[in-house]
């Protein structure tokens, strides 16, 4: 394996997550993190509109990893984001021809809020057709993160060279014993194009169609 990256699983994860997506060959989706009820992985924010679309969630304290959060199956929430993100994104170039595929993704059950990200990462994957695999930590591993799980990730998988952004060296590079592959840093060319990555993958999608990988790629440098 050569390209491998990760990050903590989110609700309709950002551009920022889709760059490592698009330019890795792995991506690594780790829920074992501690869930935080401010935090992504049940909550994305819409953009300009300031409202965030949020997952109801069973949350028994501050110990539960992402793994572990139930989704609360008595609220129809899937209807009420779906149609959210109507009224937010309807105006863009690419959502009449793409809403229809990605509607039903607000129609599915999911017990966990970790398969809920699989599935909607996975069908995104798809979509754009790209090649990396992705896995679920806790497929993978038994048991909770352990202090150093960079190089637990890397006695698994034995990639030559991890992916990542400039500002997260400091987080990562302390959770490995020893840096055995290549840290390359990938940085974005396109400041314009730069100011679309905080959105959620939903505007990027309906805003760039298929073209978003391709774009990625134009204006995306590893060194």
């Amino acid at each position: 394996m050569k390209h491998f990256t990760a990050e903590i699983p989110a609700y309709l994860p950002n551009g920022y997550f889709w760059i490592k997506t698009i330019l890795a060959e792995f991506m690594f989706l780790e829920d074992r993190f501690i869930f935080s009820k401010h935090g992504p992985a049940h909550s994305v924010s819409m953009g300009n509109s300031n409202q965030k679309l949020t997952v109801p969630c069973h949350f028994s304290g501050g110990n539960s990893i992402i793994s572990e959060v139930e989704i609360v199956q008595e609220e129809k929430w899937q209807n009420k984001h779906w149609g959210n993100i109507c009224s937010n994104y309807s105006h863009l170039p690419y959502f009449n021809y793409l809403s229809p595929e990605i509607e039903p993704l607000f129609q599915q059950s999911h017990k966990r809020i970790n398969e809920l990200h699989f599935s909607i990462i996975q069908y995104l994957k798809y979509m754009w057709r790209l090649p990396a695999e992705i896995q679920l930590a806790t497929n993978v591993f038994p048991g909770h993160l352990p202090e150093k799980y960079v190089s637990q990730w890397h006695e698994k998988f034995n990639f030559s060279e991890y992916l990542i952004y400039p500002f997260e060296k400091k987080y990562i590079l302390p959770k490995a014993y020893k840096a055995s592959w290549k840290f390359l840093e990938i940085n974005i060319n396109n400041e314009e194009f730069t100011k679309h990555l905080s959105h959620n993958v939903l505007f990027l999608l309906f805003n760039f169609g298929t073209d978003f990988p391709g774009l990625v790629k134009k204006y995306s440098t590893i060194t």
